[in-house]
């Protein structure tokens, strides 16, 4: 494996074009650090990961794509380098890179395994095809979109979550509590605390309205999906008839430190009743306080 690191570093990557040969699996920590005329770079599809400061202080850098082959790179690579218009990055480490830049473009594959790209500039958001066309302008509805499953979108709007197609179709306006992929044809939705369940057109297959806590991922072989609820747990079928329901045995606390209280109070209440007959005796009037020391295991 070829690994780029600062002491790799040859007169040439400090001039405005920095290529990097194919077969490169890694570009270490530092590697293009304060490489000030640095404008252009050149990534292969063989580089998986990116070190800590590798395009740091590069005052020069106006743009970068980092190709899907990346599934690993530090948070602070971009650090100082504040010309840094546009950032092309993997979905996958949309959290590994704080949006700094003017503009960040998350790259997935979506249909026909083609890529797309979800555009974020300031709090606006936005999805283009592979070749910059807009399938959702930006601003237009979403504050977030994000794939989901196969044709689909999740997208947010006032913190409430929808579905809609790649054309841009609603199939589900944004107003689920949350909306989870749970099985090949089926989502997971929230609504008020319930969950419940629709296929991919949005039909409803369990209504939220059951009370149910929990439901689980579809299990393909039974062709049912596990549930909870106050007390109960269960099992429905593909077309959502409960199928079986069975109470939830609750165990009841044991206290172990009765018989000792007990004990210990018998044993207090003797010698009380012991000292006032002595008092009695004495005609002398005492106040006597029985205490009773119970220890808990």
């Amino acid at each position: 494996q070829l690994i780029y690191s600062n002491k790799k570093i040859l007169d040439k990557f400090f001039t405005k074009s920095g290529i990097i040969q194919n077969g490169v699996s890694a570009i270490g920590d530092w590697a293009f650090d304060k490489c000030a005329n640095l404008s252009v770079v050149s990534i292969p599809q063989s580089v998986t990961y990116i070190g800590k400061y590798a395009f740091s202080e590069c005052g020069s850098l106006k743009s970068i794509v980092v190709p899907n082959s990346v599934t690993s790179m530090s948070d602070v690579m971009f650090l100082s380098s504040t010309n840094l218009a546009t950032i092309k990055i993997p979905y996958s480490l949309k959290k590994s890179v704080p949006y700094t830049a003017n503009s960040v473009y998350l790259s997935f594959y979506g249909p026909n395994n083609s890529i797309y790209y979800i555009v974020k500039e300031g709090n606006q958001t936005g999805l283009q095809d592979v070749n910059s066309n807009w399938l959702i302008p930006l601003g237009e509805k979403y504050y977030e979109i994000a794939p989901l499953i196969d044709n689909y979108l999740l997208v947010k709007k006032n913190s409430k979550c929808g579905l809609i197609t790649f054309d841009n179709r609603e199939i589900v306006p944004a107003e689920l509590d949350a909306l989870e992929k749970c099985g090949t044809g089926f989502l997971r939705f929230k609504i008020n605390g319930f969950w419940g369940v629709m296929n991919y057109a949005g039909k409803i297959i369990i209504p939220t309205d059951r009370g149910y806590t929990k439901i689980g991922d579809y299990v393909s072989f039974t062709k049912r999906f596990p549930y909870e609820m106050d007390g109960y747990k269960g099992e429905c079928n593909n077309l959502g008839v409960q199928v079986s329901k069975i109470k939830v045995a609750t165990p009841k606390p044991t206290n172990t430190t009765t018989s000792t209280s007990s004990n210990s109070s018998n044993s207090s209440t003797s010698s009380s009743k012991s000292s006032s007959n002595n008092n009695n005796s004495n005609n002398k009037t005492t106040t006597v306080v029985a205490v009773a020391l119970v220890q808990n295991t």
